[in-house]
């Protein structure tokens, strides 16, 4: 019969073990996904920056040239040099 107690006294404390490792699993889980997220905002973060500097630079490219187009129909001196 003491052995019985015994083993069932094992037997809860392999259950608080196994209690503790699932939470120290969940808390590791939690950490990791955290991180995951925080580095997936961060490229997006910098790809709305990218995309940003690319349209402002495509304006400073482009934005001109209606003005150079109407500056050469209309004047008959820049479009003989041309």
């Amino acid at each position: 019969m003491g052995q019985r107690k015994m083993g069932h006294a094992k037997m809860g404390q392999g259950k608080n073990n196994s209690q503790g490792f699932t939470l120290i699993a969940a808390l590791l889980i939690l950490v990791l996904l955290s991180g995951v997220a925080a580095g997936l905002l961060f490229m997006v973060d910098n790809e709305t920056r990218m995309g940003g500097n690319d349209m402002e630079a495509n304006l400073a490219y482009y934005g001109p040239s209606p003005a150079w187009k109407n500056l050469r129909s209309t004047s008959p001196r820049c479009t003989a040099s041309l």
